[in-house]
């Protein structure tokens, strides 16, 4: 097994194949054998265990807080790149693009983005939503379907997120 540091985590490597002493006809011998990865699940699951009990919490806050502003993750409809849309999270650009799968049947797969244009609006409740684009193209095109919409109040206007 080899376990490696990487700044604030570690990675593990767990060899899949080992020696083992056998017996056969009363004579003693090494085998070589190779796991079927019930013993590499159990120490990887051992790892990421005391991995959790041992984090630092004051690791934990400030690496989001730099995350959130300036790693965005983006997907678009490839037929129509002004059918675009960005989230600060891996998994909140997954629900974009499946929304645009959904509209036109494509989108390219979310990725990390440098910056986007982010417009809020008001909606029922008073529920403030952010939306955000790689593009001024496909921001304006979505602020305007915003301000269209009965359903928003407070559209502000598309401005640089970095």
């Amino acid at each position: 097994m080899l376990v490696k540091d990487l700044e604030a985590t570690a990675k593990v490597v767990v060899n899949t194949s080992f020696r083992q002493r056998r017996m056969f006809d009363g004579k003693e011998f090494m085998a070589d054998c190779t796991s079927k990865g019930g013993v590499e699940q159990l120490i990887l699951g051992e790892v990421a265990d005391r991995a959790k009990r041992n984090a630092r919490p004051h690791a934990a806050k400030t690496a989001p807080e730099a995350a959130s502003t300036s790693r965005l993750y983006c997907t678009a409809a490839p037929a129509d790149p002004t059918l675009a849309a960005c989230a600060r999270s891996a998994a909140g650009c997954a629900k974009r693009q499946a929304d645009i799968i959904s509209a036109v049947g494509d989108a390219t797969p979310c990725a990390e983005h440098a910056g986007a244009l982010c417009f809020r609006a008001t909606g029922a409740g008073g529920t403030i939503t952010e939306s955000c684009h790689p593009s001024a193209e496909a921001c304006a095109k979505r602020l305007d379907q915003a301000r269209a919409d009965a359903a928003f109040t407070d559209v502000t206007t598309c401005e640089a997120l970095e």
